[in-house]
């Protein structure tokens, strides 16, 4: 299963520019195969983005939600996603 990265206070999940298996770039949420491999990269990987890695926490996720999560973006930087209390995902309109 999926893990992502959500946020401690507001559980906005984590969301960049990113590149997909045909090296095409998109805007996506930002995912690891595994929790061991999500455990090495997560701290270097929101530094080098410029983001505290003390506010986010690694969130398991099922695939299809996943799936999810990226179409309702819509490949559009300008969408933030959250989760609400029950785990929906939720997009909010950054302009």
């Amino acid at each position: 299963m999926p893990i992502v990265l959500k946020h401690h206070q507001t559980s906005q999940i984590y969301t960049c520019n990113l590149i997909n298996g045909y090296r095409l770039e998109y805007y996506g949420t930002k995912f690891w195969d595994d929790m061991d491999k999500a455990n090495e990269q997560v701290e270097e990987f929101l530094q080098m983005m410029g983001d505290d890695p003390q506010d986010w926490e690694l969130y398991e996720i099922e695939e299809s939600k996943m799936k999810i999560f990226n179409v309702r973006l819509k490949n559009d930087p300008k969408n933030e996603l959250y989760l609400d209390d029950a785990g929906r995902p939720i997009i909010k309109r950054v302009e």
